[in-house]
């Protein structure tokens, strides 16, 4: 079984968590003009041998944890 989700924090300016993943702590854009990524980040249990470097793939189990700030409101 699987299940998609998209997640939008629309006045963040910054968005940090999602461990395990070979890439910056803080998140990177997945969409629209000047995406860093083009593949979103994906979240499954798997256990990875050789990783690529700067990347969105996961590594390990995740912890979907996501934590954002913004001016107007704050840390959520």
């Amino acid at each position: 079984m699987s299940v998609g989700m998209d997640v939008i924090f629309g006045k963040s300016q910054h968005l940090f968590g999602l461990p395990e993943h070979a890439s910056s702590l803080q998140l990177l854009t997945t969409h629209g003009d000047g995406s860093h990524y083009r593949d979103p980040y994906r979240l499954y249990n798997l256990d990875v041998f050789e990783y690529e470097l700067d990347e969105t793939m996961a590594l390990y189990g995740e912890v979907p944890l996501v934590v954002s700030q913004s001016e107007e409101f704050g840390t959520a």
